[in-house]
């Protein structure tokens, strides 16, 4: 490294060779602070990154915004993130920012460097490293997302390595919590050390166990998701009107600009002071370490990627103007807490049209209205593939409760028996996955266990206020992006598993009952408070842990946001007999869903209220969100075994002699409207509350134990349905279009919407069980790797009309007829070290619906991707069924399946393991460690002139025969 003088005498580390470039430094007088330390001054050679750049905030790192929930409101209000935005050349703010700083030092331009020798050399590029301590909560992430606000890039919890030697990560079983610092880099286009041949990093500057272990590339864009390929309308009029700007094989369109959110799900249990009604006050335990606020810091620091050194953090958010500071002319990458401007809403909005003219599917009608085997009020729906801001190791399932049935259930006309003055209830009714138990309060030890079904599951309930922005929550389903305008959705209240664990019998279900209706007294039994009735004695225990807020909260929209001096929610336990306890939720006591202060009537910023005459008025569905949280155990019965887009029901009769199952099973809520009396024992055995009989008394025994049979089959669970005859039955979709389009989460049961008939938006059209069939035979059209414009406005040669590439490809003689093939071999990245896997999209029909996804791993289901080695005569053969070697003993990652498309990578590194020895998965770690092997790639090698072949079987008929293709990758 040589060390050159620059305008002034300050110093610069300048490298040599090819990139060469130069750092600017600290002079060694003191007098040009601008930012580097030069070479030993302030940084011990016997230290790291960590050791010397992590003990002084004030000196290097920049703080996060305080964690929040949802920016709008919306999401798991459990759960706490905190983002910061970069960008590196986008030019939708007009900031072209790296391209500038690296064109500034010894370019003989006006001010920077100009007269730095040698001449001609540059700034060094910069890279993002964010730290923080590990949070004391259930879950904890980082994720990268693109110009697109979609997930490219995510790390979780137990992945990621501790910063110093001596510190564990406290979510490696069986450690107990405690602080321990991570740093995470993010790479802006260039990975330390690589600048000018050979790794210049200096020795108290690197990031130890290993720079690549948890770096993420915040280059990359996101997998699938791509409309280029679809081939549904007609040449030059394909929605949306504008391509998917994505990346090619060579790299060489990278995402611009980006952000960073860091996520912690589920707080420690909180504590309690006062009394209900006039002076409750509930707050984290001190030491808790959950991100709440200011307590918890996540920060970021700006890396010089030839030393790998960190600038100050004055010289980032001022003298280096790399911070954003609001300047119109940025000649540096900008970093900063929040951006409206560096995504691309354009795009942004594609995406949601693409998603929203995607049929949803039904497998079978589980309307109450026709007698459905376990009917469910509620039509639950699994989201799209495509969610903007989505969670990463999360799978959504949403559904609504219309405004009219909302307005029946307040009056009591949605009871299914008569209202005994008390109208009715909502009651959910479901069985609880076995989870883990932390974080626990601080001082007390419980670990994460090394394995557990789900990590984490919540309830959240919100609603859709008619003031603001697209209606749909897939624009920003939690919340988290201040770039949406207007708000999508809100929620009111959340609950998380604790407060489920708290409620559930011995057979691990639960009974939760949410009242709405604000003029009603909740009877003992109900009601929050000790009681006793019928030689029942009732008492009641607040849930501390899993309800978020703790508190009620007035008006979100309306502040101040002040806590109501109540519990949330509360579990009531019974003795005296044999009975289940009762999770209460009171939904009135929220601002959000019930505000009689409004002067507006109705209140548009409350799901219901007043209007002038006094009649209660809902403006808005009331949306129940189930979240499902990192997968464990091959559990098949959480929301990822629902196919993306479809409903859950599916009438699915299983072995033990059940009909009526889903692909939860008991696990999703079977809800019902229930009149408060007919909670009662008696009333359910033919006493109060029923027809003939008088009303209920105040006091309510409860019903006896849930059992098994009172809810769905277990054995339906990830099961697609036959028909009597043992044939599959086909979904049908609900004919959204470009034109009609569906409005997730807003989906009904066919015929059931009582707010109109109409097609804004569809209901959902479901199959009925005599409509299975034994054709389901795949066909495949095409198979491609990156498109980077429409493939039905393509300038592809051979492109013809009409309708070119929607036509089944021949292979006669190994001929490929259909002009939309194409597979390009991925070049290696970041100076040939790292070799991306090839994304292939798979076109035709009959493919049928896969369930589990996103899915990863070796011998993909239902898809044989295969190489012949014909570049080097033959020799190694692969194929990901493992039936030609270990060359084939890649992973595989099945972003998403249906009838008409497949998403998936293929070539991912196998057996990854960090600087802790845990082998990465792609689920939840999706990186440059376990997405790109090292160069070249050991295992599923492409090369030109290699010929891949491809192999489709349906999933619900896979003896039918398969859908086969072959393709020379392109030179």
């Amino acid at each position: 490294m040589a060390v050159s003088p620059g305008p002034g005498g300050a110093k610069f580390c300048c490298s040599t060779g090819t990139g060469a470039c130069c750092t600017e430094v600290k002079d060694s007088s003191g007098t040009y602070v601008l930012g580097l330390p030069g070479v030993g001054i302030g940084v011990s050679s016997s230290g790291d990154f960590a050791s010397n750049f992590l003990q002084s905030a004030s000196s290097y790192e920049v703080p996060f915004p305080d964690f929040q929930t949802g920016a709008s409101g919306a999401g798991d209000w459990n759960a706490r993130y905190s983002a910061m935005y970069y960008s590196m050349t986008s030019t939708i703010s007009g900031s072209t920012n790296m391209t500038a700083w690296e064109q500034t030092c010894g370019t003989g331009t006006t001010g920077g460097c100009s007269g730095v020798t040698p001449s001609g050399q540059y700034f060094c590029p910069v890279e993002l490293a964010i730290a923080g301590t590990y949070p004391n909560a259930r879950y904890f992430s980082l994720a990268n997302y693109d110009e697109h606000y979609t997930n490219a890039q995510h790390i979780a919890d137990f992945d990621i390595d501790a910063a110093a030697t001596a510190d564990t990560n406290p979510f490696l079983p069986p450690n107990d919590w405690a602080a321990a610092t991570y740093v995470v880099p993010v790479s802006m286009g260039t990975v330390p050390g690589g600048l000018g041949g050979g790794n210049s990093t200096l020795s108290g500057c690197q990031i130890t166990p290993a720079e690549q272990d948890n770096l993420l590339d915040g280059t990359q864009r996101h997998p699938a998701a791509d409309w280029n390929t679809d081939v549904l309308g007609a040449p030059g009029t394909n929605f949306p009107p504008e391509s998917h700007n994505a990346d090619n094989p060579e790299h060489g369109n990278p995402s611009p600009a980006g952000s960073i959110h860091v996520r912690a799900y589920l707080s420690p249990k909180y504590a309690c002071t006062g009394s209900v009604g006039s002076s409750l006050s509930c707050t984290l335990p001190s030491g808790s370490y959950f991100p709440n606020g200011s307590n918890v810091y996540t920060y970021f620091l700006v890396r010089d990627t030839y030393t790998g050194c960190a600038y100050t953090a004055n010289y980032v958010s001022g003298e280096g103007n790399i911070l954003a500071t609001g300047t119109s002319t940025p000649v540096a990458p900008q970093f900063m807490a929040e951006s409206t401007n560096w995504q691309d809403t354009t795009q942004m909005s594609y995406h949601l049209a693409a998603t929203a003219w995607t049929p949803q599917l039904c497998y079978a009608n589980g309307a109450p209205s026709v007698s459905a085997p376990f009917a469910n009020m509620l039509a639950w729906t699994r989201t799209a593939n495509h969610v903007a801001g989505q969670a990463p190791d999360d799978a959504y399932l949403s559904a609504p409760i219309s405004t009219a049935v909302l307005q029946n259930v307040i009056s009591g006309a949605a009871c299914s028996y008569p209202s005994d003055g008390n109208g009715c209830a909502i009651r959910l009714r479901f069985k609880v996955p076995p989870m883990p138990n932390m974080p626990c309060a601080p001082g007390t030890n419980c670990p994460l266990p090394s394995a557990s079904d789900l990590r984490y599951e919540s309830l959240t309930f919100g609603y859709m206020p008619s003031s603001g922005g697209a209606t749909s929550m897939l624009a920003d389903i939690d919340g988290e992006n201040p770039a949406v305008t207007g708000p999508d959705s809100y929620s009111i209240v959340s609950l998380a598993d604790p407060a489920f664990t708290a409620a559930e019998n011995a057979n691990y279900y639960v009974t939760l009952i949410v009242n709405v209706n604000p003029n009603v007294t909740l009877p003992v039994g109900i009601a929050y408070g000790p009681g006793t009735s019928g030689g029942y004695t009732v008492a009641s225990a607040p849930i501390l842990q899993g309800a978020g807020p703790v508190q009620p909260l007035t008006n979100y929209l309306e502040p101040p946001q002040t806590q109501l001096h109540y519990y949330t929610a509360w579990v009531n336990t019974f003795s005296g007999g044999s009975a289940d306890p009762y999770l209460v939720l009171d939904l009135t006591q929220f601002g959000d869903f019930w505000d009689t202060s409004s002067t507006t009537k109705p209140d548009p910023n409350s799901a219901c209220s007043l209007n002038s005459t006094g009649a209660v008025v809902c403006t808005s569905p009331l949306i129940l969100t189930l979240r499902s949280t990192m997968l464990g155990n091959d559990f098949t019965c959480s929301a990822f075994s629902v196919p993306y887009n479809a409903a859950e029901y599916t009438n699915y009769a299983s072995s033990d002699g059940y009909s009526g199952g889903g692909f939860m099973g008991p696990y999703v809520p079977l809800v019902d409207y229930i009149a408060v009396g007919a909670l009662t024992e008696a009333a359910q055995n033919g006493g109060c509350g029923t027809p003939g009989y008088a009303a209920c008394p105040d006091a309510l025994p409860p019903p006896p134990a849930l059992q098994a049979g009172d809810l769905p089959s277990q054995g339906s669970c990830r099961q697609f349905p036959v028909s009597a005859t043992g044939q599959s039955i086909f979904p049908l979709g609900n004919g959204a279009s470009s034109s009609i389009q569906a409005l997730f989460p807003v989906q009904y049961w066919p015929n059931t919407n009582p707010n109109g008939s109409g097609t804004q938006p569809p209901q959902l059209n479901c199959s009925s069980a005599g409509s299975g069939s034994a054709a389901f035979t795949p066909q495949m059209d095409f198979s491609a790797t990156e498109f980077t414009t429409q493939a039905m406005i393509s300038t592809e040669p051979g492109y013809g009309t009409p309708s070119p590439c929607s036509y089944e490809d021949t292979l006669s003689g190994g001929a490929n007829s259909n002009p939309c093939i194409q597979v390009i071999k991925q070049e290696v990245q970041d100076s040939s070290q790292y070799q991306p896997p090839l994304p292939l999209t798979i076109v035709g029909a009959g493919f049928g619906y896969l369930s589990g996804l996103p899915w990863a791993g070796t011998s993909p289901p239902n898809v044989v991707v295969s190489d012949d080695d014909a570049s080097h005569g033959g020799l190694n053969p692969w194929s990901t069924n493992g039936a030609t070697g270990s060359l084939g003993n890649c992973q595989v990652y099945i972003s998403d399946w249906t009838d008409s498309t497949i998403s998936l990578l293929v070539g991912l590194p196998q057996s990854i393991e960090n600087g802790a020895h845990t082998v990465l998965s792609p689920l939840t770690d999706m990186s440059p460690s376990s997405f790109f092997q090292v160069a070249p790639a050991s295992t599923c090698p492409v090369a030109r002139l290699d010929n891949i072949n491809v192999t489709v079987t349906n999933p619900q008929q896979s003896a039918n025969p398969p859908a086969r293709w072959r393709r020379q990758p392109a030179s």
